[in-house]
């Protein structure tokens, strides 16, 4: 069993990662805030399909940080611990966001759990991600807001955390060919080091 930590900014290209290495790598793609979704979304009878629009999404991202935070502070790993056992085939994570996270799926027990568990961080600066969120539909002082938030400003310091492979994601905003740099550094790195075999 193989495990890929994806972490990342705001607009960093990390669930495009992820669909691309379920597509070609087999991957299982997981979320670390899937459960959080669904809970707010049943709470305020949202339909799961609409819960990532942007529009909605920004309107409930208030919600989701503190309902999130308020389990963290009980135990820090309760999101971690509700997704582990979900884990069963070779899996990605698109979106660890915080130091313990990477602690909670690297650690001795966690390897021998999950097996090879590979940190990939994709690296952006702030003032990309708040250009980033303008274009989603948030106003600018909204935008700035939610990059300074800690889930963003610790998602974005990542690649300080055990991190196997790092990769400047962003000095525009998005376009293909950035996402297919992207994905062919970590495509590259993952064959060349024989941590995973693709399909085909």
């Amino acid at each position: 069993m193989a495990l890929v930590l994806i972490s990342g900014g705001m607009g960093s290209g990390k669930t495009t990662l992820a669909n691309r290495l379920e597509a070609e790598w087999m991957l299982e793609r997981h979320s670390l805030a899937a459960h959080l979704k669904e809970m707010v979304g049943h709470w305020y009878d949202i339909d799961p399909d609409l819960i990532n629009d942007p529009e909605v999404k920004n309107n409930i991202r208030p919600t989701l940080q503190a309902v999130g935070q308020y389990y963290r502070a009980m135990n820090e790993d309760f999101w971690c611990e509700a997704l582990a056992d979900y884990l069963t085939y070779d899996s990605c994570i698109d979106d660890v966001r915080f130091n313990n996270e990477i602690d909670f799926f690297k650690c001795e027990a966690g390897a021998e759990t999950f097996g090879t568990v590979i940190h990939v961080h994709l690296y952006t600066s702030e003032n990309y991600a708040v250009e980033f969120a303008i274009t989603r539909g948030a106003e600018a002082s909204q935008a700035r807001q939610m990059t300074s938030e800690i889930s963003e400003t610790e998602a974005r310091s990542l690649y300080l955390k055990d991190c196997d492979l790092a990769v400047f994601a962003a000095g525009a905003l998005w376009t293909p060919e950035r996402d297919e740099q992207v994905y062919k550094t970590v495509f590259d790195y993952l064959f060349d080091t024989e941590r995973l075999t693709p399909i085909g």
